[in-house]
């Protein structure tokens, strides 16, 4: 239950996160900057999630 919780959670934060650079940044600098936050916040989300596998 708390993956499935931790995975909604980490998809409503990162529509609200890119919705807010997709407004507020000119296009080619929002693409840029959203492909670098995607690339952290996978590794980060990952190594969570590889947390809460191993604890089961």
């Amino acid at each position: 239950m708390k993956i499935v919780i931790s995975i909604i959670l980490w998809l409503v934060l990162s529509f609200l996160i890119y919705y807010f650079i997709f407004s507020n940044f000119d296009e080619q600098f929002a693409n840029i900057l959203v492909s670098v936050l995607v690339a952290i916040s996978s590794l980060l989300f990952g190594t969570y999630l590889g947390k809460l596998f191993k604890e089961k």
